[in-house]
């Protein structure tokens, strides 16, 4: 009996030892994949730029707060989006360890789920201060007459379809005479051009911060203006999408394909913006895992039913097997094995079938009205000088 009781005794000190060492090894784990430094960092940089905004608050610098306060948050998702890809490589290795049914993988599971919703909310947090700062007001002539010579040449570069519209079609339907009406109110035109010069020295702001260097920002901004033209789109969801990709990308000739692509195909499905939006969120967060998973790949799919078999057509030929189903194919990416490459070249071959997409929309009646919608800020502004240059009483206002 006495050996008995010293056995037990022996049994539960090894099975409290056991679970000491596996602890043990889950933090060694934590700490060797990198995620305690970043979280470690997310911490100090939030404190960091939190008593910094607080700061200038207090010295009465208020647009220099709200560009430190965008700033903090892009260092914010930048850090969360690299915890997101470290807990999802994580949730992959216990996967392969222990199974998609085991209590650790659906642990990690629920702390991958936790990382993602802290990223939308910091993205959110973003668009919000964005928004606000484009309304802000701020002295409207500042720096617009050094500007003025750039307005003939970005004029000139608005597409020819655009020119076209305005130039046969717009008189057909009567719309010259609201332009003129808009047009002949100081008070339309000042609020117009406000509006986009706002949009334009807030891209630029938030551009400079992502890259780090004036000249890469002016870059960004330049691609985001030029596609906005090319596509007749809201600059608004243009801006989302090259923001969105360069986070993963770090790289601009790449993410103005992706971008590029993602308009042709909202256009080719008449998309509004915020589906088109909405699809690049969902493949920035497959890009940033870097596999195509099986939930991201039924989301994209619902979006753009073109997509699967384009999807299907291009790894036959990547994995050389004219044989390979849709239904392996779903094992596949639900094991991991596609990765986030291949779905981003077959989302740009997808862009290139499609080219023509856009343009034809452009001669409908709804097409129309989003060119007048979209190029008529950047139209309105160049309209503005031959007004700035009238010598009159009235240009006081301005």
């Amino acid at each position: 009996t006495k050996l008995t009781d010293e056995i037990n005794k022996a049994s539960r000190s090894y099975d409290s030892m056991g679970g000491q060492l596996d602890r043990a090894k889950n933090r060694l784990q934590y700490y060797n994949s990198g995620l305690a430094d970043l979280q470690k960092g997310y911490k100090q940089s939030t404190a960091l730029s939190k008593s910094y905004v607080e700061r200038l608050e207090a010295e009465g610098k208020q647009d220099d707060a709200n560009k430190a306060r965008l700033s903090g948050l892009k260092q914010a998702y930048s850090n969360i989006e690299a915890q997101y890809k470290t807990q999802s490589d994580e949730l992959d290795k216990i996967r392969k360890a222990s199974g998609d049914t085991s209590d650790a993988y659906k642990r990690q599971q629920v702390r991958v789920n936790e990382t993602a919703t802290a990223m939308a909310k910091a993205k959110t947090s973003q668009n919000e201060l964005l928004k606000s700062m484009e309304k802000e007001p701020h002295a409207f002539m500042h720096g617009v007459r050094s500007k003025l010579d750039s307005i003939d040449d970005k004029a000139k570069k608005t597409s020819h379809l655009f020119g076209t519209i305005l130039g046969a079609h717009l008189v057909a339907n009567g719309i010259t005479n609201a332009i003129g009406q808009i047009t002949a109110s100081f008070g339309a035109l000042k609020d117009s051009v406000v509006q986009y010069d706002n949009k334009q020295r807030t891209m630029t702001a938030t551009w400079t911060t992502l890259t780090g260097s004036n000249g890469k920002g002016k870059q960004m901004v330049n691609i985001g203006n030029e596609l906005a033209s090319a596509f007749n789109q809201n600059i608004n969801v243009v801006d989302e999408l090259n923001q969105s990709f360069y986070h993963v990308f770090d790289n601009a000739p790449r993410t103005k394909e992706l971008t590029k692509s993602i308009l042709t195909l909202g256009d080719t499905l008449n998309l509004s913006d915020e589906n088109v939006t909405r699809l690049g969120t969902n493949f920035t967060h497959m890009l940033s895992s870097g596999k195509m998973q099986l939930g991201d790949f039924n989301m994209i799919n619902d979006q753009l039913p073109m997509y699967a078999g384009k999807m299907l057509e291009f790894e036959k030929k990547q994995q050389h097997n004219s044989k390979l189903t849709m239904s392996t194919l779903r094992d596949q990416m639900s094991a991991g094995k596609i990765s986030a490459k291949d779905a981003e070249e077959v989302m740009n071959s997808l862009g290139g079938k499609y080219k023509d997409a856009s343009e034809n929309l452009m001669k409908t009646i709804p097409g129309m009205e989003r060119s007048i919608k979209t190029q008529m800020p950047a139209l309105l502004r160049a309209v503005y000088k031959p007004i700035a240059n009238m010598k009159s009483p009235l240009m006081g206002q301005f």
